[in-house]
């Protein structure tokens, strides 16, 4: 239905405001606002009301309701002083106060039905609009459900299916999602756009990557390519370079490659007016720029992306991927204080999308933030929660559940389970390095250890950044193995790494690998001036875990230089701080061995 007052339309079927013609983007809570006073025109509306009807009684604040009524009135041309349209009737509500004129339901994105052509039933139609509604104000339950009610009815239009596929998806219905996706393909083909087929390809090609059915992925996004190269450019071929570029930088590790492609999608969204491609185009440039070393010019324009992100003037689905690749990012860098920043932040983004895969994801970067603090218990619960909810709809992400797990148990000294947990994620494409390896190592089977963590050193395309969660690992399992030389060169690299990536927790973690080697050299004065670094940089950043491990390292170091009251100090503390850990994970039985990984301290 298309509600016209003044030079404004209000389009339900579109979910968009037209001003003299032209789209107005407002985000999906001003549009839900705009529609209930416009439906309620007749009436009052409380301010109760308004907050119980878009917000569905989740808390919000009164500066929430104003900002919005505020983007409501700024998109239509109303005056919050005159209140030609929008009035407010203190301490009682709002009256949408202009007159209305409504235009009949059409059939989505063409002409109207022949003449000769039977009109849809009428709860047909009323059913499609309350749909179209629910999904502009992201209400995604009810999207799905009136959706699939029209569809077994009379029928979705190809742009209807794309948005019945949309709402599947925030339910984590893959399956469903990538159906209707097909079918609204299928019907795009028939009537020669090849365009909306194109754009269609491309999302399913997406969600096949993620499925970890690559080469059908690659299928879709060929096909993607054959429709677009014949037309002229615009927005599609953007998104297009965009997933090709997660393609080359992710599967590839083609940094040069992802480069060239993020300046493409960059270049294509600023040409045709794309704020969600952007957004998503300026942060992979910086994440490029993180890959290859230039943090500093990186970080930046990743921090304009997410300046838009804040201003909520995005896509839902763009908001997300925002936030995932900020998050990983810092945690890359090993900057654990900012990462847990910005993940309270998409947390409570995530909130009002409960049945979305989101929350799942940012639930595995929780786990990861909660494992290095030593909430063991917490991590363990949110990963678990995580993997059942994203494995066989976002199977990749899942993966990345599962290694957490497999790290988690790992540190009860659960050795079964934790090899379980890798095998999961091995099974969803995750490498299960440098757990695995540690799970060996910590088995008495340093060979085997040795031989994983290499085999993980000479994958093609490791960027500094993969390299250094690797080499830590490599140093203890070389020490272990007195291969002191080698051990060496690997410490070495890793401090090399450290002049380039600067984050507290990198440069923490390559002290205690130089430390562990002079350690084993006998040169234990060196030894204790790189470990004391290290504690002093674990504890700025409240790293229990990392913290006690160096502290006994510290301690023997203490111990050789015949400073035995310090070394008493040292491992006390570490004791006292695994002890801790130990209690808070005492509800799991297979925790009882988890002190003797705790103070793997070779």
């Amino acid at each position: 239905m298309v509600f016209v007052f003044g030079d404004c339309e209000l389009d339900t079927q579109r979910g968009e405001i037209r001003r003299q013609g032209e789209p107005r983007h407002v985000e999906p809570q001003v549009f839900a606002v705009l529609s209930y006073l416009v439906e309620n025109r007749d009436r009052l509306v409380s301010k109760e009301e308004l907050l119980d009807r878009v917000w569905q009684r989740r808390f919000v604040t009164p500066a929430t309701l104003n900002s919005r009524l505020k983007a409501a009135r700024r998109a239509i041309g109303d005056d919050g002083k005159e209140q030609l349209v929008i009035r407010t009737i203190r301490g009682r509500g709002f009256r949408f106060v202009a007159p209305v004129t409504v235009g009949e339901l059409q059939v989505e994105g063409g002409s109207p039905p022949d003449a000769g052509a039977p009109a849809p039933a009428t709860e047909a139609t009323g059913q499609l609009e309350r749909a179209r509604s629910a999904f502009a104000r992201s209400v995604w339950r009810d999207a799905y459900e009136g959706f699939s009610a029209v569809d077994t009815t009379v029928g979705l239009t190809a742009e209807d299916l794309e948005r019945l596929a949309e709402a599947a998806w925030w339910l984590s219905d893959g399956t469903a999602c990538v159906r209707a996706r097909e079918r609204a393909y299928r019907q795009y083909i028939q009537h020669g756009q090849d365009r909306a087929a194109a754009s269609v390809s491309l999302a399913l090609a997406e969600d096949y990557f993620h499925g970890l059915a690559r080469s059908v992925g690659q299928g879709w996004l060929r096909r993607a390519e054959r429709h677009l190269e014949a037309l002229p450019a615009g927005r599609e071929h953007g998104w297009m370079y965009r997933l090709k570029f997660v393609v080359a930088l992710e599967a590839e590790r083609k940094p040069d490659e992802a480069m060239r492609l993020a300046e493409s999608a960059l270049d294509t969204a600023r040409r045709f007016g794309d704020g969600d491609l952007e957004v998503l185009a300026l942060q992979d440039r910086g994440r490029v720029l993180v890959a290859l070393g230039r943090v500093a010019e990186g970080m930046e324009l990743i921090d304009e992306a997410m300046t838009a992100v804040m201003a909520g003037r995005l896509t839902p689905r763009t908001m997300g991927r925002a936030y995932c690749n900020m998050i990983s990012t810092c945690e890359r860098l090993g900057d654990i204080g900012r990462a847990l920043e910005w993940y309270e932040a998409a947390y409570s983004w995530c909130e009002p999308h409960a049945e979305s895969g989101y929350p799942g994801v940012c639930r595995v970067q929780n786990a990861g933030i909660l494992r290095l603090r030593g909430a063991l218990g917490q991590a363990e619960r949110e990963a678990t929660r995580a993997a059942a909810e994203l494995d066989g709809f976002l199977a990749d992400i899942a993966g990345e559940a599962f290694y957490e797990l497999g790290e988690i148990r790992l540190r009860m000294g659960d050795l079964p389970r934790a090899e379980g947990m890798f095998n999961e994620a091995h099974a969803r494409g995750r490498d299960p390095q440098p757990g695995m390896a540690a799970l060996r190592l910590a088995e008495g089977r340093p060979g085997a250890a040795c031989s994983m963590i290499e085999r993980a050193l000479m994958e093609p395309g490791l960027t500094m950044l993969d390299r250094a969660k690797l080499l830590p690992t490599l140093v203890e399992i070389r020490v272990t193995c007195d291969e002191l030389d080698t051990a060496g060169d690997a410490a070495a690299e890793l401090e090399t790494i450290t002049q380039t990536y600067t984050s507290p927790a990198l440069v923490a973690s390559a002290a205690v690998a130089r430390g562990r080697v002079e350690l084993a050299r006998g040169q234990a004065q060196e030894a204790v001036a790189h470990l004391r670094r290290a504690s002093r940089v674990w504890t700025g950043i409240e790293l229990p875990l990392e913290l006690a491990q160096t502290r006994l390292l510290l301690s023997r170091a203490y111990s050789i230089l015949g400073n035995a009251d310090e070394a008493e100090l040292e491992e006390r503390a570490a004791r006292t701080a695994i002890g801790m850990i130990r209690t808070a994970s005492l509800e799991h039985p297979e925790s009882r061995n988890s002190e003797a990984c705790l103070t793997n301290d070779r």
